[in-house]
């Protein structure tokens, strides 16, 4: 198993040591961190699209990952998705990891769920033909019909094809546990956004109104916050987990926080590797991406 970062982790890191990307990218590549999930607009917006992979790929990583937000329960969004899905496959990455979209409320949540289950069995389909797999994370937003375990296990059984990003954090947003999902879609995990949480942010980094019922959180280096981290790792170890990791920063107040959090995270995956050794000595099963 290999792990990484955030590029913006990446970026930050190197704005913090004032260093140029590249050498942020080296350094924290001899840390262990040797993959980078990027947003497609991170990669449309270069002058051209395979110069970050390029950088990376000279720095001794990789882009692994590429996520996007694309709203599948409207029209043309599809489209948009498969000409993501299409640039990021060219480019040497085979997972893409899809936002689709959000129900405009509760009651019309099921519905939306539906539609967004036909817009992804058909992008699956498609970034099949290219090798790619799709993938979706429990989000941390209700009104999106993939956050809660009962959305997610809903919105897999209409998906076959569909694989699952499942991000350690999120739940604690909405108030479950962030380890009942791991069993009920065991055959779907493919990958994970290592995310833990600590404190508590203050009434100044947000609307102080919405302070005392807002579930916002400060991220920790994985398991030095509140999310069961090592319990997590016990689990995907036992169900066989032979994907990749990304360690997700949430939060951070100042620049000098990056370099901490990096640093620290290393150190903690460093721990994990000694705990899970036949975990992190698994290679990544593809499927039939390629």
């Amino acid at each position: 198993m290999k792990y990484g970062l955030f590029h913006s982790a990446f970026v930050r890191y190197a704005a913090a040591k004032n260093i140029p990307l590249k050498d942020g990218i080296r350094a924290l590549s001899k840390l262990g961190f040797t993959l980078s999930e990027c947003d497609i607009t991170e990669i449309t917006r270069e002058a051209s699209p395979g110069s970050l992979y390029a950088l990376y790929g000279e720095c001794g990583a990789e882009i692994e990952t590429v996520h996007g937000f694309f709203d599948l329960s409207k029209p043309g969004e599809l489209e948009e998705a498969e000409k993501a899905v299409k640039t990021v496959s060219l480019l040497g990455t085979y997972k893409f990891m899809i936002i689709p979209g959000i129900s405009p409320c509760a009651e019309k949540k099921r519905e939306t769920a539906d539609a967004i289950a036909r817009g992804l069995c058909e992008l699956c389909d498609f970034a099949a033909g290219l090798g790619t797999e799709i993938y979706i994370e429990n989000f941390s937003q209700l009104l999106r019909p993939y956050s809660t375990v009962a959305d997610l296990v809903y919105m897999f059984g209409k998906v076959p094809g569909l694989k699952y990003n499942y991000d350690t954090g999120n739940f604690a947003f909405i108030d479950e546990d962030e380890t009942e999902i791991i069993p009920l879609l065991s055959d779907r995990i493919s990958h994970v956004h290592l995310k833990d949480l600590g404190r508590r942010l203050s009434p100044e980094h947000g609307d102080p109104e919405r302070y005392a019922t807002e579930k916002n959180f400060a991220t920790a280096a994985p398991g030095d916050g509140r999310i069961k981290v090592d319990e997590i790792m016990r689990m995907l170890d036992g169900i066989g987990f032979s994907g990749n990791m990304i360690v997700e920063h949430n939060y951070m107040s100042s620049a000098d926080e990056y370099v901490t959090f990096c640093e620290r995270s290393a150190e903690r995956m460093n721990e994990y590797k000694e705990k899970f050794p036949a975990m992190f000595a698994r290679g990544e099963n593809r499927g039939t991406a390629k």
